[in-house]
């Protein structure tokens, strides 16, 4: 910078005989983004559903039942996570559900779990995500991040922006292709070097999205400006947002904490403060980088990373950078509806599991 001066449930049905009868077992395949449990074909005794890892059947005794398919997996892609300019891809949706196989005659198979695919609705999962900068002294009026694969109704796009010129923040939202209003998300950190510059973060709910979407923001001549954006899907609102500025050089930096009430995805903005190229390497607690923008000279450098957690908790996570750097941190909880997270808590109709940790940063 330099102008800165997934439920598993199961029914199980047991056939009686007079006489001593084998039993049969099958699986199923596994899609890669869900899973599905086929109906298992019983000899003349009760069929057993297994749940395979890869894919085919088994048939057990004389039983004459096929198993179900398996799910196929569908992934979506991702713009490379250390490139400046690329692209974020949608994530990919989960297997599709694999078809029962017939009961074997006289018995009763055991009936395999149902899971819906792709993340169950109501619990928030990290979508799509891109970047833009812009070097100072720009002459461009404006910037767009590379394209998101976002959904068409249900998600949340959570944008942070870093300009020299902080007076500029100031009736300069973001916008983007797609008519959606970004509202601004607490204050407006200084960086202790560059009191002038500044960082914002921004969020847009109930977006309408789709192919295609683009995120936009306006520049003055003679200043810089980064944006990161990354998608909630199955979101709709803001359980809490943080921000600080970390002011001793350090090369860690920690997030303030953030307190959920059920299933939420966290985004977590790191924005260094000094000159230099930065390098983005451990984010602690179960984080992801979804996207890095390392490049320090003539243009504001920072990190967004992403975590999905499926329990109600308190988190946060630090930031390991090079060389060793003042910052500003974000950290957003962003949840679904309040009926969506306690049905989910009670054990509702899906088998994904977001977190297998709910711990994660808890102190």
């Amino acid at each position: 910078m330099r102008n800165r001066p997934i439920r598993l449930a199961s029914a199980l049905v047991f056939a009686s005989m007079m006489a001593t009868v084998g039993c049969g077992n099958s699986s199923s395949g596994r899609g890669a983004g869900g899973s599905s449990l086929s109906v298992g074909a019983g000899g003349r005794g009760g069929g057993q559903a297994g749940a395979g890892t890869g894919g085919g059947s088994v048939s057990g005794g004389d039983g004459g039942g096929g198993a179900g398919s398996g799910g196929v997996d569908r992934t979506g892609t991702d713009g490379a996570v250390d490139s400046p300019t690329g692209s974020g891809g949608s994530i990919g949706t989960g297997g599709s559900r694999g078809s029962g196989g017939a009961l074997g005659s006289g018995g009763s198979g055991q009936v395999g779990s149902d899971m819906a695919d792709g993340p169950p609705t109501g619990v928030p999962a990290t979508g799509a995500h891109s970047q833009a900068s812009i070097l100072y002294p720009a002459q461009a009026t404006g910037i767009a991040t590379g394209v998101l694969a976002t959904q068409a109704s249900g998600s949340v796009l959570i944008v942070s922006t870093v300009r020299g010129d902080a007076t500029r923040f100031a009736g300069h939202q973001p916008t983007d292709n797609k008519g959606n209003t970004y509202s601004q998300l607490g204050t407006i950190p200084r960086f202790p070097e560059f009191p002038n510059a500044g960082a914002a973060i921004y969020a847009a709910l109930g977006i309408a999205g789709g192919s295609g979407h683009t995120v936009t923001d306006d520049n003055i001549a003679n200043d810089e400006l980064t944006i990161l954006a990354v998608e909630v899907m199955n979101a709709t609102r803001i359980q809490e947002e943080e921000s600080s500025v970390d002011s001793t050089v350090s090369t860690t930096h920690t997030t303030p904490s953030v307190t959920t009430t059920g299933p939420a995805t966290l985004v977590a903005v790191c924005w260094p403060g000094s000159v230099a190229d930065t390098t983005f390497s451990a984010v602690s607690n179960g984080f992801a980088y979804v996207e890095k923008q390392p490049l320090g000279a003539d243009q504001p450098q920072g990190a967004m990373a992403t975590l999905d957690v499926s329990a109600p908790g308190t988190y946060k996570t630090t930031f390991t950078i090079s060389p060793a750097e003042t910052a500003v941190m974000f950290l957003v909880a962003v949840q679904g509806s309040a009926i969506a997270s306690t049905m989910r808590r009670m054990g509702s109709s899906s088998g994904h599991r977001v977190c297998s940790n709910p711990g994660y940063g808890m102190d």
